[in-house]
């Protein structure tokens, strides 16, 4: 399954730094028996996700169990185990109720418009401007990096669809809403390396 949707359906490797840093960026499965996995690999049609340690699944099994994605409550699924592999599972979404497709589209398309986002040529905003990257993508959407003195980004600002979300060095969304949750989500797959997002992206501290 996974091998065949791969080239048919966009996906997005969820990253170990997303859980570490902040809730509202993590990926989970939790199983019939209520263990909790990591989701490495997701797509609109099915995931990858780590094996259970006392969950027992074997190829072509079907079952109902639920997504975690980021802060928002875990929606269910029907799904059926395509692969088992020694540390990894893979599984097929078969059916998705109607929150369940809003909550995986919102953070598939956050994630995957990050990474499409294309920088703006510095000759197109000049040396006078504060900002030192400007990136620009789908639906009206543009980033502005700061940098500090050693290269590290300082400072983030997301302007998409008419709001405007800033992210300092260091910040803290104990509670994010859900412009800052994408904000979020879309710098999570921005890490270039001119550009350490990620690095940015981990000094956010969850309490």
């Amino acid at each position: 399954m996974m091998q065949d949707n791969r080239r048919r359906y966009p996906r997005v490797h969820v990253q170990k730094a997303d859980a570490e840093v902040i809730r509202a960026l993590g990926a989970h499965v939790i199983w019939p028996n209520l263990e909790k996995s990591d989701i490495l690999d997701l797509a609109y049609k099915g995931c990858a996700a780590r094996r259970p340690g006392l969950q027992t699944l074997n190829n072509d099994q079907k079952m109902n169990i639920k997504i975690e994605l980021g802060g928002v409550p875990a929606f269910g699924v029907s799904a059926r185990v395509a692969w088992v592999k020694t540390d990894w599972i893979g599984i097929e979404f078969l059916e998705l109720s109607p929150i369940g497709k809003l909550t995986l589209q919102g953070f598939l398309a956050a994630k995957l418009l990050g990474s499409s986002l294309k920088p703006v040529e510095k000759v197109f905003f000049g040396a006078e401007s504060s900002f030192h990257h400007w990136f620009q993508g789908a639906n009206d959407t543009h980033v502005f990096v700061w940098l500090d003195t050693v290269g590290r980004v300082e400072k983030v600002n997301v302007n998409r669809e008419g709001y405007v979300v800033e992210i300092p060095r260091g910040g803290r969304f104990r509670n994010p809403t859900a412009v800052q949750r994408e904000a979020l989500l879309m710098l999570s797959h921005m890490d270039k390396a001119s550009l350490p997002m990620e690095e940015f992206v981990r000094s956010f501290i969850e309490d």
